[in-house]
C-alpha cells in the first residue's frame, strides 16, 4: 500500500509514511495466519483516507488507528467466543500499546490511540474527528454482513450507524448503488 499514491494523501510525509508502512507489516505478522483480519485492516485504512479527504483530522493518528482497529480480535475471541466484542477494546488497548511500543513509535501518542481503540464498541464515547472516522471506517467493513432488505429500514440503520456525513455517503453508495468508495468521492467532490 502507498501512503501517497494508493490513498491519495499529501499531507503524509515519508518518516510517517514509511512508519505507517511498518505498521501495516507488523499488523500483518500479528495477525499470522488470519489473513482476513489483515485485509480489514487494509480496507479500514483505505476508508479512513478516504474520509480524510473531507474530515479535518490527525492523519497520522487517525490511519494508525484503523489500522489498529481490530488488533485485539484474537485474544478477544480466544477468552469470550461469539461474545468477543464484550471485551474487543479492553484487547485492543494492550494489543496496540504492546504493537507501538515495538515499533518506537515516538511521534506518535500512544495513550491517545489507545483510548481511541477501547471505546471502538462505544460509539458516543469521544466527539473527535479520529474517532468518528474510526469508526465509520469499521462500519464500513462491516456492511458486507448487513442483511437489511427493506430499504427503509436500511436508511434507518445507516443513519443510526454512521457519524459523518462523508461516512454515511460511502455506506450509502456501497448498500444502494453497489459502487466502490473510493470513486464515489473522486467523481462526485464533496
Amino acid at each position: 500500500m502507498n501512503y501517497h499514491g494508493d490513498l491519495g494523501l499529501t499531507a503524509v510525509g515519508a518518516e510517517d509514511a514509511a512508519f505507517l508502512q511498518r505498521l501495516r507489516d507488523a499488523v500483518g505478522r500479528f495477525f499470522r495466519q488470519r489473513s482476513q483480519l489483515v485485509q480489514r485492516s487494509d480496507r479500514a485504512a483505505l476508508y479512513a483516507a478516504d474520509l480524510l479527504q473531507y474530515i479535518d483530522a490527525d492523519v497520522l493518528l487517525t490511519l494508525t488507528a484503523a489500522h489498529l482497529c481490530e488488533i485485539g480480535c484474537p485474544a478477544a475471541e480466544k477468552s469470550h467466543g461469539r461474545l468477543y466484542e464484550r471485551v474487543l477494546g479492553q484487547e485492543n488497548r494492550k494489543a496496540a500499546d504492546m504493537l507501538l511500543r515495538s515499533l518506537h513509535a515516538k511521534r506518535l501518542d500512544r495513550d491517545r490511540i489507545c483510548l481511541l481503540l477501547g471505546d471502538i464498541m462505544h460509539p458516543h464515547a469521544h466527539d473527535l474527528p479520529e474517532f468518528r472516522i474510526l469508526l465509520d471506517a469499521r462500519n464500513l467493513i462491516n456492511l458486507a454482513a448487513i442483511e437489511i432488505e427493506d430499504k427503509d429500514q436500511l436508511k434507518a440503520y445507516l443513519n443510526k450507524t454512521f457519524l459523518t456525513e462523508p461516512g454515511h455517503r460511502m455506506a450509502g453508495a456501497l448498500m444502494f448503488e453497489n459502487t466502490p468508495c473510493r470513486s464515489v468521492f473522486r467523481s462526485g467532490g464533496r
